[in-house]
């Protein structure tokens, strides 16, 4: 998320934690006090800072939040803190994000794990496109950016949270797949239409016989690997 500074202000409490948060926030040089009312300004830089902060008045009733001055929800801004202090607690942190531990065999493109949009033979958004008259599918990249925005939403102001890298990754998504050429990718059984969204069905079949399908997915594990491997080689060029 965008923004310049978060600005914590609090006000004095007869809580046992509260000397300890006034002593934490008096440590940065933007703290200001009026009337017994404190506040405390971070940069995204800051962010270990602000969450020994947040730590120290979690319990504090009167406490606010403002982005670049203005006020917001305090639930709204923080929601991201349950998940990101799990992944300041994991192993690997950036194993973490991109859930490798618990999505296995699918990867994470995205590296961020509350997207739930992994990358598998599974995946229900690579079934957001369409097929051309040649059986080439054509991926739906507005709609997959659309569910990408809207799933991490809620976590958009986790330190962690990069969405400038997941449109990266994105744009260096293949834009169509077609199994009859490319041996990564074959045609996608049509699952039950109740699971999915907006599938279009094409009659692009090995033989002469009509078969049915709702998008691509990748043939195997290492397909899959290989698939991934082209998109980051495309994103450090």
């Amino acid at each position: 998320m965008n923004y310049s500074t978060l600005t914590i202000r609090f006000t004095h409490s007869t809580s046992p934690q509260f000397p300890f948060a006034l002593r934490e926030a008096q440590k940065n040089p933007s703290f200001k006090e009026d009337n017994k009312t404190y506040s405390v300004s971070y940069t995204k830089d800051q962010c270990d800072d602000m969450h020994r902060l947040l730590d120290l008045i979690k319990n504090l009733r009167n406490r606010r939040v403002f982005v670049d001055g203005e006020e917001r929800m305090w639930d709204d801004i923080f929601h991201y803190l349950w998940c990101y202090r799990h992944r300041q607690h994991a192993y690997d942190p950036l194993e973490y994000c991109s859930g490798s531990s618990t999505q296995y065999p699918a990867y994470n493109p995205w590296y961020c794990i509350q997207v739930h949009m992994p990358f598998s033979h599974y995946s229900e958004w690579l079934r957001y496109g369409r097929f051309d008259k040649d059986g080439t599918w054509i991926f739906d990249k507005k709609k997959i950016a659309h569910y990408l925005n809207t799933n991490a939403h809620e976590f958009r102001f986790c330190p962690a949270y990069n969405p400038n890298f997941m449109m990266r990754v994105l744009d260096a998504f293949p834009e169509t797949a077609n199994p009859r050429i490319d041996k990564d990718w074959q045609y996608a059984e049509v699952i039950d239409r109740s699971l999915c969204v907006s599938i279009e069905l094409g009659s692009f079949g090995p033989d002469k016989k009509t078969h049915y399908y709702s998008g691509v997915v990748p043939t195997s594990p290492g397909a899959l690997k290989n698939i991934i491997n082209k998109i980051f080689a495309k994103i450090k060029k």
